[in-house]
């Protein structure tokens, strides 16, 4: 072996012969990174304006009406089907809604290619204002392709930390083959940094969380 490497590889011998203890001092190790999310359903309200989310909180009461508007306002730029993805508390939903909103309304587990998509949500993160969806939630391309995407969700799934989301859809959808946390509206500002929404994805998320 030549002489130079010798003396290469005696010097990180010791320098790793007296190199400190490892692992952090006890006064930093475990302490959290960010103060605690005090409120929750405030903090991801807060968050959802930041990042151009619409946020509707709802109750059973209004619910359908929210969404009827909502649904209403997609069409104004002429007739289009709205992707449904086919799960009871949406059937439910869709069957309060007026007749005339019903008939654009697609229950299919077929790529959607409409104006819109409404799915549910395995979760939703506070601290960022994220929803985090999986391939359960009406398929991988029900997220990413329409022009628009509407969450509807429920206040029991709100959690204030994005590990706890995480584990909570790991839970309940075991078998998914993607997780995905959306935050915003796609977009990007690669260009003269002018900010641009819809870029590789909806153009518009919006969000109905059930309160009661």
């Amino acid at each position: 072996m030549p002489k130079g490497r010798d003396h290469i590889l005696g010097r990180i011998r010791a320098a790793l012969a007296d190199r400190p203890p490892g692992g952090l001092p006890e006064d930093v190790a475990g302490a959290a990174v960010f103060a605690p999310v005090a409120d929750p359903l405030a903090r991801f309200q807060a968050e959802c304006q930041a990042n151009r989310t619409e946020l509707h909180l709802v109750t059973a009461a209004n619910e359908a009406d929210c969404l009827t508007a909502v649904l209403a306002r997609e069409k104004e730029g002429g007739d289009g089907t709205i992707y449904v993805q086919d799960a009871p508390a949406l059937r439910a939903l869709a069957a309060r809604l007026p007749a005339a909103t019903q008939t654009n309304l697609q229950f299919a587990p077929a790529q959607p290619a409409g104006i819109a998509s409404l799915t549910l949500c395995e979760a939703l993160v506070a601290r960022t204002g994220s929803v985090l969806v999986s391939s359960r939630c009406g398929g991988r391309a029900a997220t990413i392709l329409p022009p628009t995407h509407i969450v509807y969700a429920h206040a029991s799934q709100l959690h204030a930390e994005i590990d706890a989301a995480l584990l909570a859809a790991r839970s309940q959808s075991p078998t998914a083959s993607l997780y995905s946390l959306i935050t915003g509206p796609s977009r990007t500002s690669d260009i003269e940094k002018m900010l641009v929404l819809g870029a590789h994805g909806p153009k518009r998320l919006t969000v109905l969380l059930r309160t009661d």
